[in-house]
């Protein structure tokens, strides 16, 4: 099976344990503001200045970063919010006492997104997003949200891939000899590349 293939395939249980299944449905019962409540309860709280001193390399810090927000405006952002960010929550069930080679665990960042406009524009994130950091460094982000529930399935699994790929060094048994991981640019799709990407 390739990666295309896998990335939209792989089933919840091919990442998620029985217990994170069950934790996964209690979070489709919530409603958005207690999604929010139990997100800011469980990241790091990031603002302008500690995303600086990651990038900055004051802090040692590797991860991701949740750019979303307590006052999104419509409904259709408001469903798109709270997918997400049940997305994340699902990440950190899986990932959260996961160790990096070589490295601590994996942090979970959460930045909002309401009332810093002005950091926002100097960190050039438009809309709700997810940043991946290496070593005090952005090296990938991914834009954007799943607004159904099936399409929170497939987010969740090819985040679980980058994550895997990219932070881990897990791969699949295809690309196991390979020196690749997963890049999303950007975009709402990811893609295998080099593992020199993330040096540029």
């Amino acid at each position: 099976m390739g990666l295309r293939n896998t990335l939209l395939g792989t089933g919840l249980l091919g990442i998620l344990g029985v217990q994170e299944v069950q934790a996964a449905e209690n979070y489709n019962s919530l409603s958005w503001e207690e999604v929010n409540s139990l997100i800011r309860s469980r990241t790091e709280i990031m603002n302008y200045e500690s995303v600086k001193d990651i990038q900055d390399q004051k802090i040692d810090w590797d991860g991701l970063i949740l750019y979303s927000s307590t006052c999104p405006k419509g409904e259709s952002t408001v469903n798109i919010n709270r997918n997400m960010e049940i997305v994340f929550l699902q990440l950190m069930d899986t990932f959260a006492y996961m160790q990096m080679p070589d490295k601590d665990k994996i942090h979970f960042g959460y930045f909002n997104l309401c009332g810093e406009r002005r950091a926002l524009e100097e960190l050039d994130v438009t809309t709700i997003e997810t940043h991946m950091y290496l070593d005090g460094k952005e090296i990938d982000r991914m834009r954007g949200g799943p607004t159904t529930e099936r399409g929170m399935k497939a987010t969740l699994n090819n985040m679980g891939l980058w994550i895997e790929y990219t932070l881990l060094g897990i791969r699949e048994l295809e690309d196991r000899d390979k020196d690749v991981v997963i890049l999303y640019k950007g975009d709402s799709s990811p893609e295998i590349y080099s593992s020199s990407e993330i040096k540029n």
